[in-house]
């Protein structure tokens, strides 16, 4: 009778274990991508704030 409750506290804890790094992992996953799109509006910005530069130095020289 105790070995078969061991057994079930071993599933249940191993159950536990699993569940917590499936939520670890899809967290994660979460930051990851969050930190991906942080990297591609950096770089948008970076492009944009070129373009912009390379606009007003155009701009420059055509009204002068």
């Amino acid at each position: 009778m105790l070995f078969i409750r061991r057994k079930k506290n071993l599933k249940i804890k191993k159950s536990k274990n699993i569940f917590i790094q499936e939520k670890f992992f899809d967290i994660e996953i979460l930051f990851s991508s969050l930190k991906n799109v942080k990297m591609v509006m950096r770089i948008e910005l970076y492009q944009y704030g070129t373009m912009c530069h390379k606009n007003k130095a155009f701009l420059k020289k055509v009204l002068e």
